[in-house]
């Protein structure tokens, strides 16, 4: 169902569509940033954008160099399709779930077409167990973001 692609080779699609005016990530707003989380590689695992329904991309990495830098990925979700049949993902104009291994990755809710509030992450899943969160806050390692924000940057946090 999907072929396993270098960095270059993943959907990113997400770039020819709009930025929510403000995504609230685990009680952080994002107010027109483009990715919430990316990697020195280059790889962001998820993005939202603008739609009737949220638009969603989703990778994984599946193979790592030396120094455990992810070098070859998958598409799980790209432009809110399913790409992998261990991803179960519920869409709708409210907002959206994605769940692997019956552990909920992303939900997102209060989606009004221009605003969306993502209240849980956890991409253990997809090989980030360091990144979780909920309406409380953001975790990413030891540390915790909660109620804070950013406006016209391309990156939220980068790992």
């Amino acid at each position: 169902m999907n072929n396993i692609k270098s960095l270059e080779d993943i959907d990113c699609s997400y770039k020819d569509y709009d930025l929510y005016n403000c995504l609230t990530v685990c009680s952080n707003q994002l107010v027109d940033t483009t990715n919430v989380l990316k990697l020195s590689s280059g790889w962001v695992p998820f993005s939202i954008r603008k739609g009737e329904s949220p638009r969603v991309w989703l990778s994984a990495p599946v193979e790592f160099d030396s120094n455990n830098n992810p070098i070859k990925f998958l598409d799980l979700i790209v432009n809110s399709e399913i790409k992998h049949e261990a991803v179960s993902f519920v869409n709708s104009v409210h907002g959206f779930q994605v769940i692997i291994n019956n552990i909920v990755v992303i939900e997102a809710g209060n989606h009004n077409g221009i605003d969306l509030e993502i209240v849980k992450i956890d991409l253990s899943p997809i090989g980030l167990p360091q990144v979780i969160g909920d309406i409380k806050g953001l975790k990413i390692g030891g540390m915790t973001m909660s109620r804070s924000g950013v406006k016209n940057s391309n990156t939220f946090i980068g790992l």
